[in-house]
């Protein structure tokens, strides 16, 4: 994974296209869970609320 970290890091690609590339990640992840682990819905699903809470209702 850091390898992969490292090349995105120096513009070689992204860091999500550089794990699917990469045949050690990928058969042991698969492409669904590097796609479930880049999902944002499930980092973000809290926002609204935190917004009500922190500006009040719109």
């Amino acid at each position: 994974v850091q390898r992969n970290a490292m090349r995105a890091w120096s513009g070689d690609g992204t860091f999500r296209a550089n794990l699917e590339a990469d045949a050690d990640v990928a058969g042991k992840l698969g492409a669904p869970k590097i796609a479930e682990l880049f999902d944002l819905d499930h980092a973000l699903r809290h926002v609204p609320a935190i917004l009500e809470r922190a500006l009040g209702p719109s």
